[in-house]
């Protein structure tokens, strides 16, 4: 008896999970298009990157500490 009921509580739980499952999809177009995407080759990289931004100066720890150091010699000079 309380395995007939075990049985038919894990089926109805079973069908439960199936029906969300069912609802949790993606429409139709959008599941056409992800898998048609995904069939898809990546696009290759050429060599012509359109960003190319500026390389600064290499900046060392001295170069900071001094900064910091002019920084409060400056707002020293300010406050008196």
């Amino acid at each position: 008896m309380e395995t007939k009921g075990k049985a038919a509580r894990e089926q109805r739980i079973k069908q439960e999970a199936e029906a969300k499952l069912a609802l949790a999809k993606a429409p139709e177009r959008m599941q056409k298009d992800l898998e048609r995407r995904s069939n898809l080759p990546p696009k290759p990289l050429g060599d012509d990157y359109t960003f190319k931004p500026k390389i600064g100066k290499t900046v060392t720890a001295e170069m900071f500490k001094e900064r910091q150091e002019k920084f409060a010699e400056d707002l020293m000079n300010k406050k008196s």
